[in-house]
């Protein structure tokens, strides 16, 4: 009787350590599996981000010529290239307006214009560029605009304004984000292999001017701006108050999900200055830095069906820029 109870028992214990190296095993592999899940997962979450990165920062070049973005909903509204010349051509009268060069492409001549206000008594220079992306209409819109506001507001009296407008008139005749070689514009400014690349670095040295603006849109939830590291804080502190009083819908996060540093504003300290070194993301604003000079990039949202209200954070930036510049600048 104890015999077989010992060898009962023994059995026993036997199966029960068999079971718990089982049991063992099985949540091994329970973890891996959960964590093989977690790293699908977080791919799968990451693959757009990771490859919108890779075609809108690292490729130059992605398009086949002037191609239109499919990547994004956007509400586009067409212009017409001949009444946009037109509109600018009308303020002849109190602007230097001339055609500083021309693109051509399949057949027809895109000009490029460039539109200079000169004040005797100005202290201060602003250089200000629209239509680096075709398909950022609103950022064509807004100069017709402020040639009428710069004509009637006597704060613009104490700047010398130049504005380059369309950096890139093929892409905003086809409504691309595309120049005429299926080249970004804003990705161009290490090489200055693109004509609006060059432009805009020729502009900047023969205007020497104290800031930049550059007009653009993106596919985010409201507005914000990117201002350099030489942009003062004051002056980023100011935009933000003037545009939050006037109810602008202000973006929290860029197209990449990334949250900005502040509702309204990226600013681009050391971090970013950095990471655009190391992939090698060559922009108007990593070039002013490079000459001294502060950038600022304005972004209104895509998604806004109204073109108006696409328009007024543009010219709360620029007036705001006018108005606290002198003040706060060194």
């Amino acid at each position: 009787m104890r015999k077989h109870f010992y060898y009962g028992w023994g059995g026993f214990s036997y199966n029960l350590k068999k079971n718990n190296c089982l049991n063992v095993i099985m949540n091994k592999m329970n973890k891996w599996i959960i964590f093989g899940v977690v790293i699908v997962v977080v791919a799968i979450l990451a693959f757009r981000p990771l490859q919108l990165f890779y075609k809108y920062y690292l490729t130059p070049c992605a398009a086949d010529g002037p191609e239109k973005q499919d990547d994004f909903e956007m509400h586009l509204e067409e212009i017409n290239l001949e009444s946009y010349y037109e509109s600018l051509e009308q303020f002849d009268d109190e602007f230097n307006v001339q055609v500083i060069n021309e693109v051509t492409y399949k057949d027809k001549t895109y000009p490029i214009y460039q539109i200079d206000s000169v004040n005797e008594s100005s202290q201060n220079r602003l250089l200000l560029f629209a239509v680096t992306h075709g398909n950022e209409f609103a950022s064509a819109l807004v100069i017709p605009k402020l040639l009428r506001e710069i004509g009637e507001n006597e704060v613009y009296q104490s700047w010398d304004v130049r504005i380059v407008t369309p950096v890139n008139p093929v892409g905003l005749d086809y409504q691309s984000r595309y120049n005429e070689n299926g080249c970004d514009i804003n990705r161009d400014f290490k090489d200055f292999q693109t004509l609006g690349a060059q432009i805009q670095r020729d502009a900047i040295q023969e205007f020497n001017p104290d800031i930049i603006i550059s007009l653009h849109e993106g596919p985010q939830k409201g507005f914000f701006a990117i201002s350099t590291a030489s942009v003062s804080r004051e002056l980023e502190s100011s935009i933000l108050s003037e545009l939050q009083k006037k109810e602008v819908q202000m973006a929290s996060k860029s197209f990449l999900g990334l949250p900005l540093t502040k509702d309204g504003l990226m600013h681009e300290g050391f971090i970013i200055t950095t990471a655009k070194k190391i992939f090698g993301i060559h922009t108007l604003g990593s070039y002013g830095e490079l000459q001294g000079v502060g950038v600022i990039t304005t972004e209104s949202s895509w998604f806004d069906t109204d073109a108006q209200n696409r328009i007024k954070p543009h010219m709360i930036v620029v007036e705001t820029v006018v108005n606290e510049y002198g003040k706060i600048a060194p």
